[in-house]
């Protein structure tokens, strides 16, 4: 699922609530560090229970605002590409970024 505006993320902040943990993957379609981190995570995430976790994209480019929102709200430094990882309590789990979006540190964190 792509977000692209903060109205889009507060809703699915509502429904997800309590219910399931979220990953965000902040990218930027035209850096190269960024499509390999964006292929990397999505080669992983093909075989996560989707009851469980909630993939969510952003792209960088077309929705900084909600980019920039994403990095204030959680308090954590924007970057891209970047994951943040969201206990159902909406609650950052873990965050990173670049070189860190792998397989061995995402796997880490279920």
């Amino acid at each position: 699922m792509e977000l692209n505006n903060i109205q889009e993320w507060e809703k699915i902040k509502q429904d997800l609530f309590n219910k399931k943990e979220i990953i965000i993957l902040k990218y930027s379609p035209t850096c190269p560090i960024s499509k390999k981190a964006e292929m990397n995570f999505d080669n992983w995430a093909i075989n996560l229970d989707e009851k469980k976790i909630q993939i969510i994209k952003v792209n960088v480019i077309y929705s900084r605002t909600l980019s920039l929102f994403l990095a204030d709200e959680f308090s954590i430094k924007h970057e891209s590409p970047q994951v943040i990882w969201l206990t159902k309590e909406l609650k950052v789990k873990w965050n990173d970024s670049h070189f860190a979006i792998k397989d061995s540190n995402l796997n880490n964190q279920i």
